[in-house]
């Protein structure tokens, strides 16, 4: 996807900014941060102008999307930055923390997901630009569907980007129960 979108739209850089904690996610379900980490780099260390943003470690909890943006924007006024999310977060954008002053720091680039068509999304509560995604690879799993299939012995590795971590991936889920 990161590699799509940086070709397509001539980004510069692809910033992959790892929360700690989705603020609208509940933290029994999620793998350490220095694990999500580490697979992470894993995963885009041959891919030129993707990077990890750890920004959120550091900031005060909890992790808002508009807390982040206004953090990159002091740390770096000249860049212009452009949010990736997928059409079904497009669609609860309203219930995001102060989601109408994230047009004051970055247009949106939706990505379709399966049972979000992409005919719905002019519902969308966003007052800035939103860019949608028409011709980009979609990988059609989700991280609840990785689970249950990992808790069911089923092998999805030819879903994540290096399917070799596979097997690091699942035995870091199975220690979540």
């Amino acid at each position: 996807m990161a590699r799509y979108m940086m070709k397509t739209y001539h980004f510069d850089k692809f910033f992959f900014v790892l929360s700690p904690l989705n603020p609208q996610k509940k933290s029994k379900n999620t793998l350490p941060f220095s694990f999500r980490y580490d697979f992470l780099e894993a995963c885009i260390s041959e891919d030129e102008g993707a990077e990890i943003c750890s920004l959120e470690q550091i900031l005060p909890e909890p992790h808002y999307s508009v807390r982040t943006l206004n953090a990159l924007k002091m740390l770096m006024p000249k860049a212009e930055f452009s949010m990736l999310i997928g059409a079904d977060n497009l669609l609860s954008l309203s219930s995001w923390y102060e989601y109408e002053r994230l047009a004051d720091f970055t247009d949106l680039y939706v990505y379709p997901r399966e049972g979000y068509p992409l005919t719905d999304l002019s519902k969308h509560s966003f007052k800035g630009e939103v860019h949608i995604c028409e011709n980009v690879p979609t990988i059609n799993v989700s991280s609840t569907e990785i689970r249950n299939a990992i808790k069911e012995e089923k092998d999805l590795s030819h879903l994540i980007p290096k399917p070799k971590l596979w097997g690091k991936l699942a035995e870091a889920i199975k220690t979540l129960g």
